[in-house]
């Protein structure tokens, strides 16, 4: 079963960033649909095994976190190891420390399933993945962008999703939620 624990974003906010983000309409772009915009904070692949699904829900329940505030910031950009662009994401202007806090809280409890995480983090919103060549003044476009303070919310849960490929690409579903005190 392949999935992920993220940070959901409100409906509204998804919406706004989809409509400031008309301008990636370039084919060599995939960008990420409205329903999939979140911040993931551990993608843990095929790791937890269908046997371990309700054990693997507990633990998410036994999450004790407080909510806090978000803004999204600037965009960036990932880049493959031949310094080509590989993913168009936004970062955050509030909350990076405290997303960071509480991933490290999360780590400690999926350590007891025996994962353990040492990347570096990076809070961000992948907005696209680049499939070939982008034109050069889109990218730079991109990476001017600043919405600080502009798209605001209480990051007040956390999901479990499983992840399904399709055709169409993935779709996501809701495993569990934790909400915060």
């Amino acid at each position: 079963m392949r999935s992920f624990i993220a940070l959901p974003i409100p409906l509204s906010i998804r919406k706004s960033i989809c409509e400031e983000m008309a301008f990636l309409n370039s084919q060599n772009l995939k960008k990420v649909e409205e329903e999939n915009l979140h911040f993931t904070l551990f993608f843990l692949g095929d790791f937890i095994k269908q046997k371990d699904k309700e054990r693997f829900c507990d633990l998410i329940l036994s999450v004790d976190f407080h909510s806090f505030d978000l803004s999204i910031g600037k965009g960036g950009i990932f880049y493959n190891e031949d310094s080509s662009p590989k993913t168009l994401w936004l970062g955050l202007s509030k909350g990076k420390e405290e997303m960071k806090k509480l991933r490290l809280v999360l780590l400690e409890k999926i350590k007891e399933f025996g994962f353990n995480f040492t990347e570096k983090f990076s809070p961000h919103l992948t907005i696209a993945r680049v499939k070939r060549n982008v034109d050069s003044g889109l990218l730079k476009h991109f990476f001017e962008l600043d919405f600080s303070e502009k798209f605001s919310f209480r990051a007040e849960k956390i999901v479990w999703f499983e992840s399904r490929l399709s055709n169409k690409g993935p779709e996501y579903f809701s495993l569990v939620e934790k909400k915060f005190v």
